[in-house]
């Protein structure tokens, strides 16, 4: 399955538990052979995608 996550916060900008919970859930769900890719805010660094390891793809840069 291919899996959209939309987050304000994902590792490594966490500000508290829920940032750390949805890594857990993409780490769950990557690990039963999911395809997930994660929407996330860039925190003012100039950046248009980051690749995480597995079938993980990080998009930064959407407005808060």
């Amino acid at each position: 399955m291919r899996i959209l996550i939309i987050s304000n916060l994902y590792p490594p900008h966490v500000l508290g538990g829920y940032e750390i919970l949805c890594h857990q859930v993409v780490s769950y769900l990557l690990d039963r052979g999911h395809q997930v890719h994660v929407l996330t805010s860039d925190h003012g660094q100039a950046s248009s995608e980051e690749t995480i390891t597995r079938t993980l793809k990080v998009y930064q840069g959407f407005d808060k």
